[in-house]
């Protein structure tokens, strides 16, 4: 981890000492990389509106739903854990308009649901 940033590293240690898998894992890392790209700032400076923004973006280019899941996932987790937000994670709403349905909650318990049976090891499916 030599050449990770302090950020990526504590989010990685996070998901580790909450035992999430290796795939969850980097699905996480990738989805949360992404959002930061898109706006072209450290995610820990952009807010609820930047996820707002992010998922309206994902949505137009025809992203599917499932995937869309994985990545409210993926910040509510670098939200409610990493950064240790109490209000955005829960506000963070999935493809359904509601809450995702994660296999861990923000705190990263196993909450035992199952994943996502659409092949791509999304830990999110559809509530």
């Amino acid at each position: 981890m030599a050449d990770l940033s302090p950020l990526r590293r504590r989010m990685i240690e996070d998901m580790t000492v909450r035992n999430l898998s290796p795939a969850t894992q980097r699905s996480y890392i990738s989805a949360v990389s992404k959002f930061s790209r898109y706006f072209g700032r450290s995610p820990d400076r952009l807010e609820l509106e930047d996820v707002r923004a992010f998922q309206v973006h994902l949505v137009s280019i025809g992203i599917s739903w499932p995937a869309l899941n994985q990545i409210v996932c993926a910040l509510r987790f670098f939200y409610g854990v990493t950064l240790g937000e109490a209000l955005i994670p829960e506000r963070i709403i999935d493809a359904s308009g509601g809450g995702a349905v994660c296999d861990r909650d923000c705190d990263g318990r196993d909450m035992g649901t199952a994943e996502a049976g659409d092949g791509s090891g999304s830990p999110c499916q559809t509530g």
